[in-house]
Parts: structure tokens; C-alpha cells; sequence
């Protein structure tokens, strides 16, 4: 399974190394966004982020004071999960170029296919290990 969720990753870190370099050159390309880490984390059994949905029912009733360091039972925030997921990619820093060919634009990487799929691996490890911090089986 952790093969799998790796290659998930993989497959988000390239597209969006590849719309970062269209971004650069002045491309920019909306709503092309992957969010596979979303995947991973929903497969392995995190709750949905119901960050939006909670504050915004509750911020309608005044008389409900929202306190972060406390908060409700039911609510979830998946941000300290997805910080750490973007400070890996971040920190990947593949090469690219993209070529305008006569059949349109190609894109060269200089990707070092195991040493991305090792840091990837290293973020579930560190999923799996919140996750059993959370108790929630």
C-alpha cells in the first residue's frame, strides 16, 4: 500500500514542478491543481477537514466562542498535515525546462526519480505515525 500512496505523491510533485516552470515563463495555469496528498491522507483514515464548514456555521452564532487551542470535538484541521508535505516538495528542487518543439511545449527534467520517492516515503512514514498518535481506529 505505502508503494502506492508514494506514487500518488509523485505523480502531484511532478505536476506541480511542471506548472511552477509554466508559471515562471508566464503561463499560468489555474485550476490545474492535484491535491493527491489529500488522497493519501483520506485512504489512510484521517478525518475530512472541516475547518470552513465549522467556522462558518458557528461564527453565525454569536453566543459560540471558537477557541483554537481547544477546540470542539468535532472539528478537524488537516493544515499540520499538509505544511509539512509541501516543505518536502519544496525542498526537492528538481530542474526543468520546457522546450517549444514543433509539436508543442515538452517538458526536460533533471529528476532524481529515488531520492523523490525517498523523501515522499519519509512524509507517510511520519502520516502513519500521526495518525496512530490520533487514536482514532
Amino acid at each position: 500500500m505505502k508503494e502506492h500512496l508514494i506514487n500518488l505523491l509523485f505523480e502531484e510533485y511532478k505536476l506541480s514542478c511542471f506548472i511552477n516552470k509554466l508559471n515562471e515563463i508566464g503561463l499560468i495555469m489555474d485550476r490545474l491543481n492535484v491535491k493527491n496528498h489529500e488522497i493519501v491522507m483520506d485512504i489512510i483514515g484521517f478525518p475530512k477537514d472541516n475547518t470552513i464548514e465549522f467556522l462558518t456555521e458557528k461564527e453565525q452564532d454569536t453566543s459560540i466562542r471558537f477557541n483554537r487551542k481547544n477546540p470542539p470535538d468535532e472539528f478537524f484541521c488537516r493544515d499540520w498535515l499538509d505544511e509539512p508535505f509541501f516543505d518536502v516538495v519544496d525542498g526537492l528542487n528538481t530542474k526543468q525546462n520546457i522546450l517549444l518543439t514543433d509539436k508543442g511545449l515538452r517538458i526536460e527534467e533533471d529528476q532524481d526519480e529515488s531520492r523523490i520517492k525517498l523523501a515522499l516515503s519519509g512524509y507517510i512514514d511520519w502520516l502513519y505515525e500521526e495518525f496512530n498518535k490520533l487514536n482514532l481506529e
